[in-house]
């Protein structure tokens, strides 16, 4: 994905010195994202780990889009500043998956750590050999050819490799939150089950 941005800053974004702004433009991604990950404990606290999973998607799409309308220097940093707090949302995944655990235990009376775990270090995995390939077909799709001026027909379509796609696989990713129904009141009841001894079938 970073050279996807790269690309988008030098030939997209453009202006007199397009490397100077990447450096930066990653800068602000990262701090932003740091910032994300301090307030999570409060933000998941108060919307809980769905909803603010579910809000930080939607500000990542919209982000995106922003992106795609304005490809601009002055909205470079700000609008990237936003992604990069959205990208923070990826750390709320340990604390989802832990309390899935609680409920397959309190459902199913086991606890499957290891499965969950090799699923989600093989999905992490997956996705970014995808990411990685298919991103170098989709350029080579709308025309972009390294190390030369790129055509406007080439800018367009590394704006919507970078932008759009995402965006789209951000809104698709939004889809399952809405069936995970684990807010921390229910969790705390599976909890308070399973030191009890109880399990779903004991209802």
């Amino acid at each position: 994905m970073k050279i996807l941005i790269h690309l988008y800053i030098v030939y997209v974004v453009g202006g007199d010195n397009p490397f100077a702004l990447i450096s930066p433009t990653f800068t602000t991604m990262t701090v932003a994202a740091l910032i994300g990950v301090a307030i999570l404990p409060w933000t998941t606290k108060w919307f809980g780990k769905r909803n603010w999973m579910l809000i930080l998607n939607a500000v990542m799409v919209a982000g995106f889009i922003l992106m795609f309308l304005f490809p601009t220097k002055t909205l470079l940093f700000p609008l990237s500043f936003i992604c990069g707090v959205a990208n923070s949302g990826a750390n709320i995944c340990p604390g989802m998956i832990g309390d899935s655990l609680e409920y397959g235990d309190w459902k199913l009376g086991k606890r499957q750590e290891g499965l969950v775990a090799s699923f989600l270090s093989f999905g992490v995995k997956l996705a970014t050999a995808f990411v990685g390939s298919v991103g170098v077909l989709l350029l080579s799709a709308v025309g972009y050819v390294p190390n030369a001026v790129q055509t406007p027909a080439a800018c367009t379509g590394i704006n919507v490799v970078v932008n759009i796609i995402p965006a789209v696989i951000g809104v698709l990713s939004m889809v399952p939150l809405f069936w995970y129904k684990l807010d921390d009141k229910r969790v705390a009841e599976i909890r308070a089950d399973l030191e009890a001894g109880k399990h779903a079938w004991d209802k």
